[in-house]
């Protein structure tokens, strides 16, 4: 696994993808909900987001 700001060594070198942790799994496809199916705008999805709490990987809202 690859930690924050870490690179593979080549840019020939192959890596695996894998699913992140479950509660980042769940904001993702709460995002993409609202988004596609509910039809919110990135802004309005945002201040949903602020307003919950969410931070990022840096720990940034």
């Amino acid at each position: 696994m690859l930690a924050l700001k870490e690179y593979k060594g080549l840019q020939t070198d192959r890596g695996i993808l894998v699913h992140g942790p479950p509660d980042e799994i769940a904001t993702v496809r709460w995002i993409y909900h609202e988004y596609v199916k509910a039809g919110r705008t990135e802004l309005q999805i945002a201040r949903s987001l602020n307003a919950k709490g969410v931070v990022t990987g840096l720990n940034r809202p």
